[in-house]
């Protein structure tokens, strides 16, 4: 069985929103941890637990659009959110890649600064 299918089952029946504040509090905001890392062996370790446990939010976002939205409209949401999402990731990493330039050691501020942002996203997906 495929991890996405594991975290489908592990879900199943469970509910969703509390789902969202576990797994923004373990998963999102575990990223602040990199602040925190004192050498690759660390990053590496905090960047492989909160990339395992997006895969757990994935199943409880399917489930809030299946709720929400009906068939017809489904794929329209998701690919504005998806075209919105790819824009912002642009702008971010360009913004970044010249903040790395400049402060090569940021990058524990910017961790810090998305899983805040990825926390609050997961709090506002709870509020559906």
């Amino acid at each position: 069985m495929e991890p996405p299918e594991r975290w489908s089952s592990f879900l199943l029946g469970r509910e969703k929103r509390s789902t969202f504040l576990v797994f923004g509090i373990v998963g999102r905001l575990s990223l602040a941890l990199v602040a925190l890392a004192a050498g690759a062996g660390g990053f590496t370790a905090v960047i492989a637990a909160a990339t395992f446990l997006f895969g757990a939010i994935v199943p409880a976002q399917n489930a809030l659009l299946q709720r929400n939205y009906t068939v017809a409209e489904r794929g329209r949401v998701v690919g504005m959110v998806t075209a919105g999402q790819a824009l912002v990731t642009i702008a971010v990493s360009l913004a970044l890649g010249r903040l790395y330039d400049v402060r090569p050691g940021a990058f524990r501020a910017a961790y810090a600064g998305a899983a805040l942002c990825g926390f609050l996203a997961c709090l506002s997906l709870a509020g559906i």
